[in-house]
């Protein structure tokens, strides 16, 4: 799939989300690409909703680190050898984080 086909797909499922008309994003494409664009955007709304509210759905968080940020966690990861990335010392300092003001979770 071209990378124009993949952003209507998730424009599509973004507009069944919202209950707003998406045929307008089919215009023009052969009917066959149509009916695939629909049927896999109907799999994404699927998903989103199956997951909607699930307090187990690991949420996505994107965030800028300046430079010393970045070094900072470098020198962590050197100091625990199991966390391998940003993301896992980042998790680290906020299970510890919590611990220290809330107790064991």
């Amino acid at each position: 799939m071209c990378a124009d086909h993949h952003n209507r797909l998730h424009a599509i499922a973004l507009r069944l989300q919202s209950g707003k008309p998406h045929y307008d994003l089919l215009a023009g494409e052969p009917a066959g690409h149509a009916t695939k664009l629909l049927e896999l955007a109907t799999n994404v709304y699927n998903a989103w909703s199956a997951t909607k509210g699930d307090p187990n759905k690991p949420a996505l968080v994107m965030l800028r680190l300046t430079g010393q940020q970045k070094s900072m966690i470098e020198k962590l990861k050197k100091v625990y050898p199991k966390c391998r990335s940003r993301e896992s010392i980042l998790n680290l300092a906020l299970e510890n984080l919590y611990r220290r003001n809330f107790g064991a979770s």
